[in-house]
């Protein structure tokens, strides 16, 4: 009954019950494109932390990833509503861009609190060959004369090739195995 009556003035002590909360949110950081292309690209990370209950958030806010660098986070606690920015990167593999993604979750913890959020990285991939054929002949082509010719199959893509090539040449009878000669 407090404040209702004329003269009256005596404080209402009102309890509210903490409820600690953290969200997280995984994003690719300004001006990272969104897709795979190619080996070796080193995509940055953001991990937006946001203190989402009513009570502050002891620090340290660690982030945890498997796929990236261990993130770097600011020092400090995390007050209600407060947002902080941590920071990972990763390196693209061919095994990346041979399945054609990067599927990837991450969470963070805070004073007991934890948060995840997925993030999904697609691959452009592009299976290219090039072919270059040579021979070990330079003068004039005459009958009898027998020619070597060497065939020089390149991957010229961003796919792993797991498989022998054979090239059919019209001058010559029966397909023609090659060999891998290293990566």
């Amino acid at each position: 009954r407090s404040g209702t009556g004329a003269g009256n003035d005596t404080p209402t002590a009102v309890t509210l019950a903490a409820q600690p909360s953290l969200s997280l949110d995984k994003r690719l950081a300004a001006g990272e494109e969104p897709t795979l292309t190619r080996i070796g690209r080193i995509i940055n990370y953001e991990f937006e932390v946001t203190n989402t209950g009513n009570v502050t958030l002891a620090g340290p806010v660690a982030v945890l990833d498997s796929l990236t660098t261990t993130p770097i986070c600011p020092a400090g606690n995390l007050l209600p509503g407060a947002s902080m920015i941590c920071t990972s990167s990763m390196r693209v593999t061919q095994a990346d861009l041979d399945r054609g993604r990067i599927d990837n979750t991450a969470t963070a913890n805070a004073d007991g609190q934890s948060a995840s959020d997925s993030l999904t990285m697609l691959g452009i991939q592009n299976a290219a060959l090039g072919l270059e054929k040579t021979s070990d002949h330079s003068g004039a082509f005459a009958a009898g004369i027998e020619v070597l010719y060497s065939y020089r199959v390149t991957n010229r893509g961003n796919q792993l090739f797991f498989v022998f090539f054979f090239v059919n040449d019209s001058k010559i009878t029966g397909g023609i195995e090659c060999l891998p000669t290293g990566q």
